[in-house]
């Protein structure tokens, strides 16, 4: 028995909900949303990374940024110009200089680098031990904790923009890469990178789902169960993407980064409220031993050739 003001009135609406259509499908639904969000994410911070690194190499005019002033005067602008740092068009016509674009290539790719390192080399020894830590604290925790460490990260993300603009003296306000618009501070965005894999991005999504649909689904429905995950994280992929090329398009990269926070913020609604999370019957457990076994290889594969590829 539960008391009114204890939670009994939000454990009736997860029951309630567990026993729609949400609930029989929330491992679906969550890895759906999940790869929408991860999806639009990578391609924007790629871009992102460049941008900032771009506006750190050559600041606008009147920007004394915290790191990269090397490059800031005697260089001539698209329009003509020269010295006294005016690089304003600079990185909006970064192809009609060569020279700097090979410069800002350059940093750029040192900075991917701690980037996918600091992304991808936790998560890489996370698969490994949540797969059995699952096994005692539930499937919806881990599902629940990636995506808090990817709207943290995300959240970081955005911060850099503004510390970089109160860095430069200003307000923090404005679109990056804009006229007048701030300078994102890189080292956030390296730290968002650590704070997004410790909590174990994508890797521990996959096994956490796939542990889910597990344990949760008769024998005879396991294999099409599995398969639908595979389907929502293509599906979810493709939807990602193209959303995330018209956002940036029209809107910029803050408008993507807050669309994505909004969307992990939805995934940990859906399995807070519709996710199960009684521990496994022994039946269960002798019944998938073989399919957790299998999951947590392929995660670790997967985990291996997102540090290398993605």
């Amino acid at each position: 028995m539960c008391r009114v003001g204890s939670g009994c009135a939000m454990k009736k609406v997860s029951a309630l909900i567990q026993r729609t259509f949400v609930g029989e499908f929330a491992a679906e639904i969550t890895f759906f949303l999940f790869k929408i969000a991860e999806s639009m994410l990578e391609p924007t911070v790629r871009l992102f990374i460049y941008e900032a690194v771009c506006l750190n190499e050559f600041p606008p005019h009147g920007h004394r940024h915290w790191l990269y002033d090397q490059h800031d005067g005697g260089l001539v602008t698209a329009g003509g110009g020269g010295g006294g740092g005016h690089h304003d068009s600079t990185c909006a016509h970064l192809h009609r200089h060569p020279a700097r674009e090979l410069t800002v290539q350059h940093a750029a790719a040192h900075y991917m680098i701690y980037y996918k390192l600091l992304l991808n080399f936790p998560a890489v020894l996370l698969v490994l031990f949540c797969g059995a830590w699952s096994d005692r604290a539930g499937r919806k925790l881990p599902v629940i904790l990636t995506c808090f460490g990817t709207t943290a990260a995300v959240v970081l993300y955005m911060l850099s923009v503004y510390v970089g603009g109160l860095l430069d003296g200003g307000s923090g306000r404005g679109h990056v890469g804009g006229r007048g618009g701030p300078v994102p501070f890189l080292p956030l965005l390296l730290v968002g990178a650590a704070v997004r894999g410790s909590f174990g991005r994508s890797a521990v999504m996959t096994m956490a789902v796939h542990s889910y649909v597990s344990d949760h689904s008769a024998r005879d429905r396991r294999t099409q169960r599995l398969s639908n995950l595979v389907a929502m994280s293509h599906f979810g992929y493709l939807v990602g993407s193209v959303t995330a090329g018209l956002m940036l398009d029209r809107y910029g990269f803050l408008n993507v980064f807050v669309t994505v926070t909004g969307i992990e913020t939805a995934c940990v609604l859906t399995a807070a409220l519709s996710m199960k999370n009684r521990p496994p019957t022994a039946s269960v457990s002798q019944s998938s031993s073989f399919t957790e076994i299998t999951v947590v290889k392929i995660q670790l594969i997967q985990a291996i050739r997102a540090s290398l590829y993605e």
